[in-house]
């Protein structure tokens, strides 16, 4: 899996081989799957409501599950290019919209709003460079993002940027990540400092 989550509701959620899947450690079994278009989720994160979000590699398609009813929605492919897509990175924004950080040819930021559909791209194409678009929700409630890597950062919201100096603030405690993501803190409050699977 190239991304995985522990949710709020302490379940774990990741998509690869065109399967998205909930698994509960407290049952210790898989309590949902289902297939999808596309082949694996390279960003995943989890909505103010609970809503898991995942962005997939290599049509660059946005999935959602609620667990609340077990639902899993294809939303679509949210960009289109000749090359394999990598969205890298994703958030939920206080106001619904969904932004994706997209790489690696032509960086980009694209903006869903789930309720009508609507996807904007942030860059205008004559300004995209090589790189990947970042984005991360962070601790403020707002959602910013960055096109390519070296390029100016963005306050995100209802599908627009507004151009801002480099965030200071930290990133909201979503527990989600990469494939070498590690959640070090433990319920009794130790902390791992060091993994070392060999």
């Amino acid at each position: 899996p190239f991304a995985i989550i522990l949710s709020s509701q302490e379940k774990f959620y990741s998509h690869f081989k065109n399967t998205f899947m909930e698994f509960d450690p407290k049952q210790e079994k898989f309590t949902f799957s289902a297939s999808t278009a596309d082949r694996v989720a390279l960003s995943i994160t989890e909505d103010k409501n609970g809503v898991i979000w995942a962005g997939t590699y290599p049509g660059c398609y946005i999935i959602s599950y609620d667990p609340k009813t077990k639902k899993l929605t294809d939303h679509g492919q949210i960009n289109k290019e000749t090359w394999p897509q990598y969205p890298g990175s994703i958030a939920v924004g206080s106001d619904g919209w969904v932004y994706i950080g997209i790489g690696n040819v032509l960086g980009q930021i694209m903006a869903y709003n789930p309720e009508t559909k609507q996807m904007v791209p942030i860059v205008p194409q004559e300004l995209r460079e090589k790189g990947t678009g970042k984005v991360f929700l962070a601790e403020d409630g707002k959602v910013y993002g960055n096109a390519y890597g070296q390029g100016p950062w963005y306050i995100l919201s209802r599908g627009k940027a507004i151009l801002t100096d480099a965030p200071t603030v930290a990133k909201a405690p979503i527990r989600a990540g990469s494939q070498i993501y590690i959640h070090g803190q433990l319920p009794d409050g130790r902390t791992i400092q060091k993994i070392d699977v060999p």
